[in-house]
């Protein structure tokens, strides 16, 4: 059988990760520089901008 101690730990675990899932689209949706810094390095190509802010968007009603 699974023991209390351990279901309470991935409970705990799988809660801070949706958290940190949560504020990171929340960060991409309303922050734009997070994108246009990433854009101006070269690191990220505008062309995946739209489906970036799209995934940002569909993943915060998901984590919520």
């Amino acid at each position: 059988m699974i023991k209390i101690s351990k279901s309470r730990l991935t409970a705990s675990m799988t809660l801070l990760l949706s958290a940190f899932a949560l504020f990171a689209a929340l960060k991409g949706l309303l922050d734009k520089s997070v994108y246009n810094d990433a854009i101006a390095s070269g690191a990220f190509f505008k062309e995946l901008l739209i489906g970036t802010f799209l995934q940002d968007l569909i993943s915060v009603p998901t984590t919520a």
